[in-house]
C-alpha cells in the first residue's frame, strides 16, 4: 500500500510532490514540537519542591516571583551599602581623588609620531606559467 502511494506521488508533477513534502514537513514538525511542550510544560507543573532537609517548598509560580526576590535582594545590597561606616566611605572618595591628582600630574603633550617613508616591495604570486613578479611599489 505505501509502495503504491509513493508510485503514485513520484509520478505526479514536481509542484505537487513539493506539496506533499512540504504538508508532511509541517505535520511531523507539529508532533515533535507538541510532544516536546508537553514533556516541557509538564514539568514545571509541579505542586512542591522539597529541599536537602527534607522540607516541602512551594514551587515558584512564575517569573513575577523571580523577579520580586532579586528586587528584594538588591535592596538588602543597597541598605548594607547606605550602613557602612563613614570612614569607609572617605577612605574611597580620597583614593577616587588621588586617582585624578594622579592623571593630571602625569600628562604630557603628546608628540607626533614621524611620517613613514619605508618603501615596501609587493609581489604577487599565481597559479599559471606565466607568472610575472611586480618590483618595489612607491608611494
Amino acid at each position: 500500500m505505501i509502495k503504491k502511494l509513493l508510485r503514485a506521488i513520484r509520478q505526479k508533477p514536481k509542484a505537487v510532490r513539493e506539496q506533499y513534502a512540504f504538508w508532511i514537513a509541517c505535520v511531523l514538525t507539529s508532533v515533535v514540537a507538541a510532544s516536546w511542550l508537553t514533556v516541557t510544560l509538564g514539568g514545571f507543573n509541579v505542586g512542591a519542591l522539597s529541599n536537602d532537609y527534607g522540607e516541602t517548598v512551594p514551587a515558584p509560580d512564575s517569573l513575577s516571583d523571580f523577579l520580586k526576590d532579586t528586587q528584594e535582594q538588591f535592596t538588602s545590597v543597597q541598605k548594607e551599602i547606605q550602613n557602612l561606616p563613614p570612614a569607609a566611605q572617605s577612605v574611597s572618595s580620597s583614593t577616587e581623588s588621588g586617582v585624578q591628582n594622579s592623571v593630571s600630574a602625569s600628562s604630557t603633550p603628546v608628540i607626533a609620531a614621524p611620517p613613514v617613508t619605508a618603501r615596501q616591495e609587493v609581489r604577487i604570486a599565481t597559479t599559471s606559467t606565466a607568472s610575472q613578479e611586480i618590483g618595489p611599489m612607491n608611494q
